[in-house]
């Protein structure tokens, strides 16, 4: 190594442990964590710490550590890492490649290196991966898992590295899915025969409600990962809204809440950050509750999960969809307290008119208008009003998953065709006196999917309203009396 790259790796040094703590949280394989040193071993990282530019931005007095990006406001993707097993006594390895997916059969007592691991939590009861005994599945895991992970996934540690963790459920296989967190493809997969009288596994609301037998979930401290150190709480770059989403209740300190002024998102971006006098070791793992928040990229309109966890004593944790956790503050309170409730929209006299297929809608103040062939709810920056023929979410954009800008799509065709519509339409006047059913449910099937809207039948023609996003009784009344029937 030349003393010019020394001196930069030194620089890249201080420059991390400035932003992160060096140890964080002890985990199940604490022992190997405390023999682990990042830096003593940087002769193998030299080429990918030399290939990546560390940013560090202060944002509301707080630092955060970017890679570097295509673009000035996107984060680049981390370091790739892999991940690899420690062979338990008694067990074989598997180094097939083997792609697991619905009713795979799997050898017990067996680790699978470099494997594929498919959206097995999709899977029907009577289709889950056949094992006999418990496996331990090691390698990539399929876009569409990643994705489901990262929006329900509970907070958990792969060798000390954030990550996403989601079981199967109720199922007489008991299933186990982590990947890093980073949008990273390594993961693994733990299974084991159910044992429905010893249920036990990631927690939901507090809860160990699913059936994944302790010898399978034993075998996580048997994962090992490599590569590229851990990133320090990554964040969008510029943030255009915050959401907190409801808790079990839905209700008092559970309500949802929403930030979107530059200065209070800059107050919450700010307790994302290692308060003062923070215990540097991290908190004890063992958390007392979680709750989501949702920060919208105003780039990309994408927004990315940052789980805030509080264990006993009141020591929170923050651990980011984009890679990285942090000892933090308190920002789940202050989003409550600078909630600026959800807005209830309003078309101003001379308000631009879209329609199409037959039916159209008064523009809301604030709102735009979406004409191509295809609408990505994910990559909305503002609440739309959808003339195309299709809407083609590029994310998990399903009821109760990943959160998007409000719509309202002007569709052409009759979306309750060949599905279930939860709820009894109701008529109520539209803007032009024509009547519009409404649904009075707020969750759909509408086609392949099941989403959060409203569905409005007008009194003729077969083109159809589906409000997706609005939520507030006051806000959903606004929208109504904004459409009708085309002249």
């Amino acid at each position: 190594m030349s003393p010019d790259d020394a001196r930069m790796l030194e620089l890249l040094e201080r420059a991390v442990s400035d932003v992160r703590p060096r140890s964080q949280r002890p985990t199940d394989d604490v022992l190997a964590r405390a023999a682990r040193r990042p830096w003593a071993r940087l002769s193998a990282r030299v080429r990918g710490l030399l290939g990546a530019l560390v940013t560090v931005g202060a944002i509301g007095g707080g630092a955060y550590a970017f890679g570097a990006a295509s673009g000035p406001d996107e984060p680049a993707p981390p370091p790739s890492v892999t991940l690899d097993a420690v062979l338990p006594a008694g067990w074989a390895y598997d180094d097939s490649g083997v792609v697991v997916g619905c009713g795979t059969a799997l050898t017990p007592r067996t680790v699978y290196r470099d494997a594929r691991i498919e959206d097995v939590t999709a899977c029907e009861p009577d289709e889950q991966p056949q094992v006999t005994g418990p496996v331990l599945v090691v390698g990539t895991v399929a876009a569409s898992a990643r994705e489901k992970l990262a929006v329900s996934g509970t907070p958990t540690l792969v060798n000390g590295r954030a990550a996403w963790a989601l079981t199967n459920g109720e199922s007489p296989v008991g299933i186990a899915v982590a990947t890093l967190s980073g949008d990273r493809a390594a993961g693994y997969l733990v299974a084991s025969p159910g044992d429905p009288a010893a249920p036990v596994g990631p927690p939901v609301d507090g809860v160990d409600v699913w059936p994944v037998a302790e010898e399978a979930l034993a075998l996580r401290g048997q994962v090992r990962a490599s590569g590229a150190a851990e990133p320090a709480l990554t964040l969008p770059a510029a943030v255009a809204e915050i959401r907190l989403t409801p808790g079990i209740s839905g209700s008092g300190p559970d309500a949802p809440a929403y930030v979107r002024s530059p200065a209070g998102i800059a107050r919450v971006l700010s307790a994302l950050r290692q308060p003062p006098g923070t215990f540097r070791e991290g908190c004890p793992q063992a958390e007392a509750e979680a709750r989501s928040l949702w920060l919208q990229d105003a780039a990309t309109g994408r927004w990315s999960r940052v789980v805030v966890t509080t264990a006993d004593g009141g020591c929170r944790t923050a651990w980011s969809e984009l890679g990285g956790r942090e000892p933090v503050g308190d920002p789940v309170a202050l989003v409550r307290q600078l909630d600026e409730g959800e807005p209830t929209p309003a078309a101003p006299a001379g308000a631009e008119v879209a329609a199409a297929h037959g039916i159209e809608a008064a523009v809301p103040a604030g709102w735009s208008v979406a004409r191509a062939p295809e609408f990505d709810p994910c990559t909305a920056t503002a609440p739309t009003v959808v003339l195309a023929d299709r809407v083609v979410p590029s994310c998990a954009a399903g009821h109760g998953l990943r959160p998007h800008q409000p719509y309202l799509w002007l569709s052409p065709t009759a979306l309750e065709d060949g599905s279930v519509l939860a709820g009894d339409p109701t008529p109520r006047p539209g803007r032009d006196g024509s009547t519009v059913a409404w649904s009075d449910e707020d969750l759909l099937a509408v086609g392949s999917s099941t989403v959060s809207g409203r569905l409005g039948v007008p009194e003729r023609g077969a083109a159809r309203f589906l409000l997706v996003g609005v939520t507030g009784e006051r806000a959903v009344a606004a929208v109504e009396r904004l459409v009708g029937l085309s002249p």
